[in-house]
């Protein structure tokens, strides 16, 4: 979706009321709890917060405590009812399983279930925890199932059911063993997206697949089709039961929403939801019961108090509805977790929503720079969240982020480069060229022309005998024709220096500017391989490096000729990262699968050194533009800094919050040279903070603001 060039706003348009005073009661919190820590160096989140939520639960005996599970195999824990959250560290999935169901045991609030499916493969499974999720073990008999639905019996927490894509799995021991309760290789009885259990007989049960719905009421001895009334080919999403009258109930299909009042004997359509909106994702009944209903859908949430009479959208359509969660001590406190803009939290019933994402992040952040010429602010791309926003800024060091301006529209955003000269501008290198941002903050633009490529030699004319004949060599003295940008994808921007040239990495090819408008071809031929690091050494920048696909091309001459370089003889190392010293020096970095490699010599030589660096594979190097001693390095065994260029390091996350978590990019201050911020892979942004150092106030609600506070719908 476009955005038009009036739209500087962020999370979610226009109806969020955010609560200013909450701000500096966190502060006033943060700094208190601090006080002790900050005696030593470590790092904070700062977002910017919020991401894709894809489930949500609260605990039926401790309403304040909620968990939240991602799309990236997380799970979040909430003690203070959504004000903050805290990553569960102790549940350990890949990172393409999506954690689609979670489910508190009412009997025992220490229980919980996750069940979750792969976006990689037909997999997945059911985890649980007894102790509030801090240790987790996968649950045997249903391992490897792809599982898309989870439900506890109403009348026994003991009793589950399971929908995956091999059809429908039951335990009636708390998980300790499981069977198929589905007919093995059923044509129809697979592909369960959706399950509810009667909230009396447990062995009534409904199983909404891609197709159709079906249902048991033997515990699964016996199924039939429940599609009497139903559009035919619906997938079903989600399906309800009235716990006071078991036999209405609700699903949604992606023909709609419908109602039967007898068991699944014969569904009703239920009208007032327009075509677009009928993709309802989740159905939540207020009270358990059949008047008030909740539908989130891929156009906001809408809600019926009539039974399904009359309906009103509540939200803006631009949300993404996944999951729907209701206070018990009070139906109108209510939880919606969305795709991008994380947790809502509304206290009238749906009337105002604001943000509930302090503490969690799931933000995938390409790439971040620093503002020389304004202290604090730093400017962070994003992909894949179009609603906030392609790029974002701070102008206090991550304590609340804006976007920097319209104009990306929904461009994914894979490199940022900051130039000053020869003016103010940032480049945002796209799925769609390279965009430019000057000092007014006003609009990106797309100013950028590329060369041409050179027309193809035609071949040598024959002579009168059939052989080539020899012709002089014509000098072409025609300029070059340029074309604009759109439609290159830029996957890297660099300057070592603000007096030597830019260099992007594209789907074009190399290319050299002087002024990041003006781009001309760089003869590196890489056959079709991407381009993913680079960086320039010496005096004048004249020794170039280039990571293309798994090897290393090094030039010696501005990059007119270039040659392979090897690091390392070892057939199965992959190099990652190169990096360069700023000092105009010829000391270079690269980072590769078994540790990292430093040359002193212009890249001639190269030595395999630990100094305090364990042999892990490297994510990151960044040298700092203030001080070209001071080297940050991140690898699979943590972050590492070194403060005379790369002879020592020293382990600087230990004991933190992003202790385990990959770290994909590192960022100094532009002024100090010190060390600013830690790109996580998926759980954003985290802040240094030097030993005795007060920490800024980051907690806040959602950590994105916009140029007026408060917003209601």
């Amino acid at each position: 979706m476009s955005r038009s060039p009036q739209m500087p706003r962020i999370t979610l348009p226009r109806h969020i009321a955010r609560n200013r005073s909450l701000f500096f009661l966190v502060f006033a919190l943060l700094i208190a709890a601090s006080a002790a820590s900050s005696a030593r160096a470590g790092w904070m989140p700062v977002g910017p917060f919020g991401g894709d939520v894809r489930s949500l639960a609260v605990d039926p005996v401790r309403p304040d405590r909620m968990y939240l599970g991602t799309r990236i195999g997380q799970i979040y824990v909430s003690q203070n009812g959504g004000k903050s959250w805290e990553l569960l560290r102790g549940f350990k999935a890949p990172d393409a399983w999506v954690v689609d169901s979670l489910i508190v045991d009412p009997s025992d609030s220490a229980v919980l279930y996750a069940g979750l499916w792969s976006l990689a493969s037909p997999t997945g499974g059911v985890f649980k925890t007894d102790d509030g999720g801090l240790t987790w073990k996968e649950l045997g008999g249903i391992g490897g199932q792809s599982v898309r639905a989870l439900a506890m019996a109403p009348s026994s927490s003991k009793i589950l059911v399971a929908g995956s894509l091999e059809g429908v799995f039951h335990t009636d021991d708390g998980g300790a063993s499981w069977k198929r309760i589905s007919p093995p290789r059923h044509e129809e009885i697979r592909n369960v997206e959706s399950i509810a259990i009667d909230p009396v007989d447990p062995s009534s049960i409904y199983a909404g697949t891609w197709h159709l719905p079906w249902k048991t009421n033997d515990g699964g001895l016996h199924w039939f089709s429940v599609k009497k009334g139903i559009i035919d080919d619906s997938d079903v999403f989600s399906i309800v039961i009235d716990r006071a009258h078991s036999q209405t109930a609700y699903l949604s299909a992606c023909s709609g929403i419908y109602r039967t009042d007898n068991g699944g004997g014969e569904w009703k359509k239920i009208q007032g939801i327009p075509y677009s909106s009928r993709r309802t994702r989740v159905l939540a009944m207020e009270g358990g019961t059949s008047e008030t209903v909740y539908a989130g859908t891929t156009e906001g949430l809408w809600r019926t108090r009539d039974g399904g009479a009359h309906w009103s959208r509540l939200t803006n359509n631009s949300w993404i509805v996944n999951a729907v969660a209701i206070d018990p001590r009070d139906t109108n406190h209510v939880f919606l977790g969305l795709d991008q803009s994380g947790v809502m939290e509304s206290r009238d019933a749906g009337q105002v929503f604001e943000s509930a994402n302090g503490g969690f992040a799931q933000r995938q952040i390409s790439g971040i720079v620093p503002d020389p010429s304004s202290p604090g602010r730093f400017f962070a791309s994003l992909m894949q969240d179009g609603q906030v926003g392609s790029v974002l800024v701070t102008d206090d060091n991550g304590v609340t982020w804006r976007p920097a301006a319209p104009g990306l529209d929904d461009r994914e955003v894979l490199s940022l480069l900051l130039v000053t000269q020869p003016s103010w501008r940032l480049l945002a290198g796209t799925t769609d060229g390279i965009f430019e941002l000057s000092a007014d903050l006003k609009e990106w633009k797309s100013e950028s022309r590329i060369e041409a490529p050179a027309p193809a030699r035609l071949p040598a004319k024959a002579s009168s005998r059939g052989t080539p004949t020899k012709q002089p060599p014509k000098t072409s003295t025609a300029a070059p024709e340029y074309a604009s940008s759109a439609g290159v994808t830029v996957w890297a921007l660099y300057r070592r220096d603000q007096q030597e040239p830019i260099y992007a990495a594209s789907s074009a090819g190399l290319l050299g500017s002087k002024d990041g408008r003006t781009w001309n071809r760089v003869p590196l031929s890489v056959s079709g391989a991407t381009i993913t690091s680079f960086a320039t050494g010496g005096v004048t920048g004249d020794i170039l490096l280039a990571i293309a696909g798994a090897g290393i091309k090094i030039s010696r001459d501005s990059g007119r000729s270039w040659s392979d370089l090897q690091v390392d003889s070892d057939p199965l190392f992959r190099v990652h990262r190169v990096a360069s010293s700023r000092s105009g020096s010829g000391v270079f970095f690269v980072g590769g699968s078994t540790g990292l490699y430093r040359s002193i010599d212009g890249g001639g030589n190269w030595e395999k050194f630990g100094h305090g660096l364990p042999y892990s594979a490297i994510r990151e190097i960044a040298v700092s533009p203030g001080d070209p001693n001071r080297v940050l390095v991140s690898s699979d065994s943590g972050i590492f800094e070194s403060s005379d260029a790369g002879e020592h390091y020293s382990r600087i996350d230990v004991n933190t919050e992003m202790e385990t978590l990959p770290i994909e990019r590192l960022a100094f201050h532009a002024s100090s040279g010190q060390p600013a911020f830690a790109v996580s892979a998926f759980n954003g942004l985290f802040f240094y903070l030097p030993a005795n150092h007060v920490p800024p106030a980051a907690a806040i609600t959602d950590g994105i603001r916009s140029a007026d506070d408060t917003r209601t719908r």
